[in-house]
């Protein structure tokens, strides 16, 4: 979790120490079907390239 925290630190606020305290790194364990990254559903859009329909 550290290094989640972290990374967010150095992309966020340039690396300052003192934004550390501000963040929190909150996972929840999710069905797969519910996983997104960003506006994508691996889940689906591997669906449709095995059936070959829709958008990938």
């Amino acid at each position: 979790m550290d290094g989640i925290s972290q990374l967010l630190v150095e992309v966020a606020a340039g690396g300052e120490d003192r934004f550390q305290q501000a963040v929190w790194v909150v996972i929840e364990e999710q069905e797969p079907g519910n996983w997104s990254l960003g506006a994508h559903s691996p889940e689906l859009e591997a669906s449709r390239q095995k059936r070959g329909t829709g958008k990938s």
